[in-house]
């Protein structure tokens, strides 16, 4: 029976290995924080700057509280009814004379 041999891998420590390794590293932190420097610092900045911008175009007018109130309440009285209703002046359509008649004897 033949043993199995395996074989012993070197590993050879290379400084070209360390300063690709060490290069890969530093372009990669390099590129992150160029990303996080944009997102989070040169996007607001111009955010605020359009904020400003925009806050001048739009109607600089302000609101009379007083007045919003008025319409307010105005619609509240066209909407809520004016009283409750009088069912007893309803008339029933389906009642004939003779009933109607004899309800208005009993009510008065």
């Amino acid at each position: 029976m033949k043993k199995l041999g395996f074989r012993k891998i070197k590993f050879r420590f290379s400084a070209r290995y360390l300063y690709a390794g060490l290069t890969i590293v530093v372009l990669a932190a390099g590129a992150y924080l160029g990303n996080f420097l944009y997102q989070n610092l040169y996007k607001t900045i111009i955010q605020s700057d359009q904020i400003i911008l925009l806050k001048r175009e739009v109607a600089p007018d302000t609101l009379d509280p007083t007045q919003i109130e008025s319409v307010l309440t105005d619609l509240e009285q066209k909407i809520a009814p004016a009283g409750a209703p009088n069912i007893a002046a309803v008339q029933n359509p389906f009642r004939s004379p003779v009933d109607q008649a004899n309800n208005a004897r009993n009510i008065d």
